[in-house]
């Protein structure tokens, strides 16, 4: 995927919408690096923490041989969430068969996160309702 560049300053739809695109690309990639990184042990993060973007450290990780599988790279990313607050979200996701690759995991569990957030935006007003 080639780098985005962040669009120049301006008034215009067609100014926000690639700003919205942008900010979208930027959010991604840097979830996705947190998860790669949060992955490895102290001494490998502090070696590969200086790449910035998600596909150098991809390309700087496969030239070493630390190429994941699909599979390696789904059970990474769940086995990150903390047991507390992602437990269930966890359980689900590692026994959906359609949860094959990195990419339909981070969809899912962006969907869950804006899933919550919503629930946080709309609580009940009597308080004695709990979202999640």
């Amino acid at each position: 995927m080639p780098e985005l560049v962040e669009p120049e300053n301006g008034q215009t739809v067609q100014y926000r919408r690639e700003l919205d695109a942008y900010n979208k690309w930027w959010d991604q990639d840097l979830s996705a690096r947190f998860t790669m990184l949060s992955c490895m042990h102290d001494n490998l993060i502090r070696e590969y923490e200086k790449y910035p973007m998600v596909e150098e450290l991809s390309k700087i990780l496969k030239n070493v041989g630390c190429e994941l599988s699909d599979e390696e790279q789904v059970l990474a990313v769940l086995k990150s969430l903390p047991e507390q607050t992602w437990g269930h979200v966890k359980l689900v996701l590692m026994h959906n068969e359609q949860i094959k690759t990195f990419n339909s995991v981070a969809s899912h569990l962006t969907l869950e996160a804006g899933r919550r957030e919503f629930g946080r935006a709309v609580r009940c007003p009597c308080h004695t309702c709990r979202s999640t």
